[in-house]
């Protein structure tokens, strides 16, 4: 057993990601999950841009407007990112896991939330900006969501901490 949480902690988190990572790319979590995931981002997405009075027509997954279409895959759909959050949330040291399932699902619910703004974002970029959408996609929206994910497991880990290692607020005697 790995006493030590400095090498704990890394290499949990790493065991943890593979084995999350290598569940979620499942033919059954692809077709019953996943894809159902990509088409509600699709509606979800197509919504959000009516709600702003963006035109567009949605067939399946696709969002099509008078600059282009974008396509939702699966690669789209957050789930690596949930993966992340999990494989550190996993990894994490602590005694009542329980109590913490409540910020567990707020943190993927706000991951998952950032991902719709995300893919409106990437589908404007490719509606009225098409010569920017590659750079925006792969190096702006994508670090973004890394950072914003860390972020999230970072308030989440701070809260953990604030319940102290017996589930308990911080500072809380028992005996």
């Amino acid at each position: 057993m790995i006493r030590d949480p400095r090498l704990r902690f890394p290499l949990f988190f790493l065991a943890w990601l593979v084995a999350l990572t290598a569940l979620s790319n499942t033919e059954l979590v692809l077709e019953y999950l996943r894809n159902p995931l990509c088409l509600g981002l699709a509606h979800t997405t197509s919504w959000l841009l009516a709600l702003i009075g963006v035109e567009n027509t949605l067939r399946g997954a696709t969002i099509f407007g008078t600059g282009g279409a974008v396509r939702i895959v699966p690669d789209c759909d957050g789930v690596v990112l949930l993966c992340y959050f999990l494989a550190a949330v996993l990894a994490f040291p602590k005694r009542r896991p329980l109590a913490l399932l409540p910020s567990i699902g707020l943190g993927l619910a706000l991951i998952f939330g950032v991902n719709v703004f995300r893919v409106a974002a990437l589908t404007l970029t490719e509606f009225w900006y098409h010569e920017f959408f590659e750079f925006t996609h792969f190096y702006v929206l994508q670090g973004a969501m890394i950072l914003i994910t860390t972020l999230v497991w970072l308030a989440w880990a701070n809260h953990a901490i604030a319940l102290g290692s017996a589930g308990e607020p911080a500072g809380t005697r028992s005996g």
